[in-house]
């Protein structure tokens, strides 16, 4: 190559020039000092230009730079005219004869051809490096700008790069407090990453979820996906891993397995309220009919009184189960707080444990509400219970009912009231407490601070949303280490105390009657009872153990039938599907459906259609013979 300061003075030596430049794998060419046009291209300058030897002595450099005027470039130049031995590099852009372009990096010098001033220009086609140049800077700013958090680490596990994303949800403030780091010092667990780091350097890459570690030492989830990048040469020296906080998700998974499984209980409780109702009802009907043979003298017609009232209660608790297994709708009538606390209070000492004091106090009389007596009782119940657990070491549980005026909107931690008067169930413990974080979350359906294992976190989110339902609200009061105060504030019934509550009258006789009835009923304790009790009012009774025998009767009896008297749930067909076959076969047949779960469930589940009578097990003798009458003399 010739030097600028050089001059090439003979033939010889411009033949020797032409013939060294002309097979220079990259463009070379010479322009005039002064004229600027072109007085010599190699090959590879005509090749990528598109034009001859001839069309380029015609032209100048700025006629194949379009983003250079003759003026620009004259101004470009100009620092070379005075200094012979200066050179200069520049990128442009060169338009082929055709009208594509390509870029450049362009090596100018100056030369003496002939003792003429001329420039020489060694010219580089820069297109692949500039589009793999923009391609990297693209997939770097798509890696910087990502949401999802990425690094680039060797396969030693030291990082090497690390998105705002990773430093930001890592707790950082800048990439350079975790470039150059091994990547154990950002995961819950050293023995679980170089386990990852083993499986990219033996099988290439690694997906799974893992447990990360922030700067403060919090840890959380992520699922993570990493993968070897190889050089040219295919070796792999670095893997490059992205991240997704699955922490919500793993949350949410659990929330819906936990629902799931809450879902499965509440349909076992349905189910053994539905058959424990069934043996109450012969247990009462037993009863019953065991007392008509005794005088009221006997000893035995006492006790049979004492049994068939136990089974009542036991009522109550499958209507507990019910309310559960939601087959039970919630039955609001006039309670008072203060003959709730005083009834239950048996229960809850066998709730807790005998080294916690329970006391109880009453700041009012008239603490009436309008609510489902299920429902406060399961209420105070969920109370106790937390207060409870509260306590593993023993402790004072108070309870106590007041009343409240609200003049002014008020807003709880569970709720909002209105301006009125209000009843207030308090149930305080001097446990462990709970810090304002803790309290802040209490109500939310399975938070609990109990160990794995020990808690559903459903109990006073279930105290929250019957509270909300009956109109009121629950506020939350504690400490860490000074105990707790939940408190439930409910309306204020407007009826007196003594309006709710139920003055003891002597149990009037069953109603009599006469009448053809069939009652199918699938447990035999239950159809036995219900035959005897029907047979003793008057009624003239046919009992089928099952549907296929009931339609039987009706087909081949040439009696009329006045009633069916049918179970709902049955196997093999159900009382629905009975009624309405045996309503074909006797359109003038009225229709009482009995059953373990709640008239009001079986109609939201379709399975009663409106208009027909259910008596819910277990009925006593009057509601049988009330509910019969009626559904006879019915118009």
């Amino acid at each position: 190559m010739i030097r600028q300061e050089e001059s090439v003075t003979t033939v010889d030596d411009q033949a020797g020039l032409t013939r060294v430049l002309e097979k220079s794998p990259h463009e070379v060419y010479v322009f005039d000092a002064e004229t600027l046009r072109f007085r010599f291209a190699n090959e590879g300058a005509r090749r990528n230009l598109e034009y001859s030897i001839e069309e380029l002595r015609s032209r100048t450099p700025p006629d194949v730079m379009p983003a250079f005027s003759r003026r620009a470039f004259e101004d470009l130049i100009a620092p070379l005219r005075s200094d012979a031995s200066g050179g200069i590099t520049f990128e442009a852009v060169h338009r082929r004869r055709s009208g594509s372009e390509y870029d450049v990096e362009i090596h100018l010098h100056p030369v003496h051809l002939d003792t003429e001033p001329a420039f020489i220009a060694h010219v580089l086609d820069v297109t692949k490096h500039k589009r793999i140049e923009g391609e990297l800077s693209m997939f770097k700013q798509v890696v910087e700008h990502s949401i999802t958090p990425i690094v680039v680490a060797s396969l030693d596990g030291r990082i090497r790069h690390a998105n705002d994303a990773f430093v930001r949800t890592w707790g950082y403030d800048d990439a350079a407090q975790v470039i150059g780091r091994v990547n154990t010092e950002f995961a819950g667990s050293a023995d679980e990453i170089h386990a990852i780091m083993e499986a990219l350097r033996t099988e290439g890459n690694w997906t799974g979820e893992s447990t990360a570690r922030r700067k403060d030492g919090s840890t959380f989830e992520v699922y993570l996906s990493a993968s070897q990048i190889p050089d040219e040469s295919g070796s792999a020296t670095c893997a490059i891993a992205t991240f997704i906080d699955i922490t919500e998700r793993k949350r949410l998974r659990q929330e819906f397995q936990e629902a799931q499984k809450m879902e499965a209980i509440g349909r076992l409780a349905g189910g053994i309220a539905h058959d424990f109702n069934n043996l109450l009802a012969g247990i009462i009907s037993g009863c019953t009919i065991a007392r008509k043979g005794l005088t009221k003298s006997d000893p035995s017609h006492a006790i049979l009184e004492e049994v068939e009232e136990d089974a009542l209660r036991g009522a109550k608790v499958t209507r507990q189960l019910l309310d559960f297994s939601r087959a039970h709708k919630p039955r609001p009538e006039a309670v008072n707080l203060c003959e709730v606390v005083r009834r239950t209070k048996g229960l809850w000492r066998r709730l807790v444990s005998e080294d916690i004091e329970i006391s109880t106090r009453f700041s009012c009389t008239a603490c009436v509400v309008i609510a489902d007596p299920a429902h406060i009782e399961q209420v105070l119940a969920n109370l106790v219970v937390n207060a409870h657990d509260a306590m593993p070491r023993g402790g004072k549980l108070d309870i106590e009912v007041s009343t409240m005026v609200l003049a002014s909107p008020r807003t709880f931690p569970g709720g909002e009231l209105q301006p009125g008067d209000y009843v207030c169930l308090a149930v305080s413990d001097n446990g462990c407490g709970m810090d304002a974080e803790t309290c802040s979350k209490a109500f939310e359906p399975f938070f609990t601070t109990k160990e794995a294992g020990k808690g559903t976190g459903l109990g006073l989110s279930s105290v929250y949303g019957m509270v909300t339902g009956m109109g009121g609200a629950l506020d939350i009061e504690s400490e860490a280490g000074a105990g707790t105060t939940l408190r439930v504030y409910l309306p204020k019934a407007d009826q007196p105390a003594e309006v709710a509550e139920v003055q003891a009258e002597p149990t009037p006789a069953a109603a009599t009657g006469s009448g053809r009835i069939l009652v199918v009923e699938d447990e035999p304790l239950v159809r036995a009872g219900i035959q005897r009790i029907l047979s003793g009012l008057g009624y003239e009774v046919v009992a089928a153990p099952q549907p296929s025998v009931a339609i039987e009767s009706l087909r081949d009896s040439e009696q009329e039938f006045d009633l069916l008297l049918t179970d709902i749930i049955m196997p093999g067909m159900d009382g629905t599907e009975l009624a309405a076959r045996a309503l074909s076969l006797r359109p003038s047949l009225r229709v009482v459906y009995m059953s373990g779960f709640s008239g009001d469930a079986l109609s939201d589940l379709g399975r009663v259609e409106s208009g027909f009578a259910v008596m819910e097990k277990p009925f006593t003798e009057q509601e049988l013979a009330q509910t019969v009458r009626d559904a006879l003399q019915a118009p």
